[in-house]
């Protein structure tokens, strides 16, 4: 698991200030292959989330390499916290990234989900997993397995013999960050899965407004509760308030309580960013929060010269231009690059498909500059990134693994790059693994659907799975761009690859959630798709006397961040709720990957309002170890944030993570999603009431603000939304990600602006439309950078992240213009919804195949994806094929192996290539090779989305 792409919930130290480079690039769209396999994408990215899965598998499991993991999870704290996903390429269970992933897996299927076709059922499971369990109050448990340990082995989780640690969030240690985005990543899955259970819907939106209220009250960064629990790895750079605001939106959007309006508006819209991601949600929150205004202004709820919400509309926007350019002409080999560990670790693009929806909807457009931004100007843009990251790129090379034929094969993935149960049934040890990571074979188990880490800014890619920060994927890489793909899906139809070089999305989609199986915690279910995984983290909690068994690995370790799992159940919630519709054959998927996420945020939440559980494991010895979840040696330390160690970020992220599932279960699981809710309600409260970042590194406002729209999208609560607006965020970040949650707050909340025309959320739509301008590649505010392949570059490290969430957001922007029949304008450029679907298109295309390698950077899907990626389950023989524990040590043969990783990881989009579109499908160079949840988290609701509109 890449360091770069943990800035997890618990123990991360802030890194340096991200500089970012400003390449400005004449584009033309003149590829001569044309579209790629949306709809294959789509179904591998959601495929992925099953590779990721914790606890016991499912009858189902399709990626049948994984077994059951994590089965003790929780156990330390006496808690059941089995399940969820493993964050990316170990077999901890980060709750931060876990419910960004959610909340991501969630918005693709809410938004998009008409668009998924089959990848629907898929895209609603996986955020239904990573959603969580119960909570208990006053506490919100956001990790599951010591990362310090954990990284030191290199074992499958079904070995695991590490500490399966659990970490918490409360009242005295707070953490509002993780706990924000658990309430969104909740009530964001319990609209997602709605459909599926009205009962669990409203469970999900009790636990919810449960964590939402603890990450309100007890105020505080998980990171500064926890300390090096969760940092280097998942640290809460941005603070808390993005979760906070996130959180709220979420649970305004399911459950309509104006309280959290009147809360988002509170937090105000001032901050200005270029970041969505699963440590900022600022960019997320307002896209979700001019959903919210749009859908207002439909029901004319709001007075008409009531502008108080417009700010965030306004923001969204904002975050728009910063991220992008003109797109009516692009080339097909322009990248987009912004500086990160691993090019795809920042996934804000994903949210101009998002606010492109919304601007439909209302029929808005904005301005960057003398620019006018319309839905189709995101569309092209999300297009663009997803198409870097499908193929379209310097190296022609899929960063989806399994999708094309060039895709990374040596991923920074434990259970992928070592020997699944069924070829190796002895244990493979913590040390024994290494073999297998120190391989230059491919890695023998496909993580199909698993998009890496990515390119560095040159577009550059080694497939080196000990280069974790471009080889390993994430969960909350590939859940912003389950939503994308949809949206693109759905956009450009759902031809197969071939003359016309257009993915098949759907089938991208069934991948990218049977990725969140492997990197599932916790006891399998019988339908585990990916059947090398075993159960793993079965006492996680233990040491706290509380269950946090289940929940996601984040990505290529064992550790379970609270912060990106939150995000990550965010993400895949939203995506359920945007393209749940667009997802009809992987709904119930999408929904079950939701879950795995909230029934593990319900258990982190337990505590509340006293505490907030936000990690199990340490890192630091878990990334001295390269072992399977299953055999696990290192300590499993469980991590919380309380009023006296505040963590604001993750206790509004978790919030945000469970107000967003509440709403993908409020018609599917009455029952459930009401306790997401609760949750998520309770979570935020505690991060609003004890303030402070849990990594005390950087604001927590985004993830107040994210945690306040979610809330305000769950309750229905104008509190939330008076919250979010009170804030004053204007930021101009043009990334959204795990820690950065301002851009996605802003796109969601646009929506009441444009759709529901809610002046309320004004400001929410021109920052949305800020953040879509700063990725457009011709709009005179971008400030992103591509590669020459035409991929949104962040950072030398899971860069994918990034590419997906913005993809996401794109194609949510885009669905919200398309509703409301408007366009926007980024100063002299008008954008329409058309251009935002082509740019996530274009980097949707670029991960599944479209790219100079022509590989597919979501392993499985295609010919040519990532066989050796940084991922210890995938890397190292299953326990079914070698049942003797491979210990901390024992699994390093398997990381320096050259061999391909004997596990497929499905769906597993990992962090791709580097800036020059160079991948080397390197386990060891995880930056590239590691996939996580929170990359895939978005790419759910993206690949849903262009499986709807190029794909039928």
């Amino acid at each position: 698991m890449c360091l770069a792409t943990k800035f997890l919930a618990m123990a991360i130290v802030a890194p340096p200030i991200i500089s970012f480079l400003f390449f400005v690039y004449s584009i033309c769209f003149a590829s001569v292959r044309g579209n790629p396999n949306y709809g294959d994408a789509l179904e591998k990215s959601i495929l992925f989330f099953q590779g990721q899965r914790s606890g016991r598998l499912p009858p189902d499991q399709q990626i049948k390499w994984r077994s059951n993991s994590g089965l003790s999870d929780g156990s330390a704290a006496n808690v059941d916290l089995t399940g969820g996903y493993y964050d990316a390429g170990d077999n901890v269970k980060f709750g931060f990234p876990m419910a960004f992933t959610t909340t991501m897996l969630s918005w693709g299927v809410v938004e998009f989900g008409g668009r998924m076709g089959g990848a629907a059922g898929p895209a609603r499971l996986a955020a239904a997993r990573a959603a969580g369990g119960d909570a208990e109050p006053g506490r919100v448990v956001r990790g599951r397995g010591d990362p310090g340990a954990d990284h030191r082995c290199w074992e499958r989780a079904e070995d695991m013999d590490t500490p399966r640690s659990v970490y918490a969030v409360s009242a005295a240690a707070p953490g509002s960050d993780v706990a924000g985005e658990t309430a969104a990543a909740l009530a964001a899955a319990a609209l997602a899965l709605r459909g599926a259970g009205a009962a669990y819907a409203r469970r999900l939106i009790a636990a919810a407004e449960r964590v939402m209220a603890l990450a309100v009250r007890y105020q505080g960064k998980y990171s500064d509760a926890l300390g090096g629990a969760v940092c280097p790895y998942y640290c809460s750079y941005s603070g808390y308030n993005d979760e906070l605001l996130w959180g709220a939106a979420w649970l305004y959007k399911a459950t309509n309580n104006a309280s959290y309006l009147s809360y988002l508006r509170s937090l105000g819209a001032n901050d200005i960013t270029d970041i969505f991601s699963w440590d900022n949600k600022f960019a997320g929150a307002r896209v979700l929060l001019s959903r919210v205004l749009v859908m207002l202004i439909l029901q004319k709820s709001l007075v008409d010269k009531d502008k108080s919400f417009q700010p965030f509309r306004y923001q969204a926007e904002d975050f728009m231009c910063r991220i992008g350019g003109d797109l009516t002409c692009y080339r097909w080999f322009d990248v987009q690059t912004k500086f990160c560990k691993s090019p795809i670790c920042y996934i804000h693009k994903f949210l101009a498909h998002y606010l492109c929806q919304y601007m439909i909807s209302s029929n808005h457009t904005f301005t960057c500059g003398n620019t006018l931004v319309t839905p189709k100007t995101l569309r092209a843009l999300a297009k663009k990134q997803v198409d870097y990251i499908l193929g379209e790129n310097p190296l022609k090379m899929s960063y989806m693994v399994g999708y094309g034929t060039h895709f990374p094969q040596r991923i920074h993935h434990r259970g992928s790059s070592l020997p699944s149960l069924a070829s190796h049934l002895g244990h493979i040890g913590c040390q024994a693994g290494f073999q297998y990571f120190m391989s230059s074979n491919p890695n023998p188990n496909i993580l199909t659907g698993a998009v890496v880490g990515g390119p560095n800014q040159n577009d550059a890619f080694s497939d080196d799975r000990s280069d974790y920060s471009r080889s390993e994927p994430a969960t909350y890489i590939n859940a912003p761009l389950v939503g994308t793909l949809a949206y693109l899906a759905g956009s450009y139809g759902f031809a197969a690859v071939g003359v016309s070089g257009t993915p098949d999305y759907r089938d991208a989609l069934t991948k990218s959630l049977v990725f969140f199986e492997g990197q599932r915690s916790g006891k399998l279910p019988p339908g585990q798709t990916l059947n090398w995984r075993g159960d793993s983290g079965l006492s996680d909690g233990s040491a706290e006397h509380v269950d946090l068994t289940g929940g996601y690995y984040d990505a290529g370790d064992n550790i379970k961040f609270g912060f990106p799992m939150a995000f990550t159940t965010t993400m895949l919630a939203w995506s359920v709720l945007e393209f749940g519709r667009q997802m009809p054959k992987e709904l119930d998927h999408a929904r079950e990957a939701v879950r795995w996420g909230t029934d593990y945020l319900l258990k982190a939440s337990s505590a509340l309002p006293d505490a907030l559980y936000v990690q199990v494991g340490n890192p630091n010895e878990e990334h001295k170890c390269w072992e399977r979840a299953g055999d696990m040696s290192t300590s499993r330390p469980v991590y919380k944030v309380t009023s006296s160690n505040p963590g604001s970020d993750i206790a509004a992220e978790t919030a945000a993570a469970l107000a967003a599932a509440s709403l993908v279960f409020r018609h599917a699981d009455v029952h459930y999603s009401n306790k997401l809710k609760e949750t998520a309600v309770k979570a935020f409260a505690f991060a609003d009431k004890y303030r402070g970042s849990y990594s005390d590194s950087l604001s927590s406002v985004d993830e107040l603000l994210w945690g306040a729209a979610w809330l305000y999208k769950a309750t229905k609560n104008s509190s939330y939304l008076s919250y979010a607006k009170s804030l004053g965020i204007n930021s101009d970040s043009d990334s959204f990600s795990w820690d950065n949650k301002i851009p996605g707050a802003c796109v969601l909340l646009s929506r009441d602006y444009l759709v529901q025309k809610n002046e309320e959320a004004s400001e929410f739509r021109e920052q949305a439309e800020r953040f879509m301008c700063s990725v457009l590649p011709n709009s005179s505010s971008m400030s992103v950078k591509y590669t020459p392949g035409g991929l949104l570059y962040k950072m030398n490290g899971s860069n994918m992240q990034y590419v997906t969430t913005t993809s996401f957001l794109l194609s949510v922007y885009s669905k919200y213009l398309k509703a409301s029949k408007q366009t926007f304008k980024c100063d002299n450029l008008v954008v329409t919804p058309a251009q935002l679907r082509v740019l996530v298109k274009k980097q949707v295309d670029y991960i599944l195949g479209e790219n100079p390698r022509g590989m597919s950077y979501m392993v499985g899907y295609g010919e040519n994806f990532p066989r050796r990626i940084h991922h210890r389950d995938s890397s190292i023989p299953t326990i079914r094929v070698s049942a003797e524990a491979v210990g901390c040590d024992g699994g390093f043969p398997f990381l320096y192996s050259d061999k391909p990783n004997p596990n497929i990881l499905t769906g597993a989009v990992v962090g791709g290539p580097d800036e020059n579109d160079n991948f080397a499908d390197d386990r060891n160079n995880y930056a590239e090779s590691e996939p996580a949840i929170y990359i895939n988290a978005p790419l759910v609701g993206a690949l849903s989305y262009l499986a709807a509109n190029f794909q039928h």
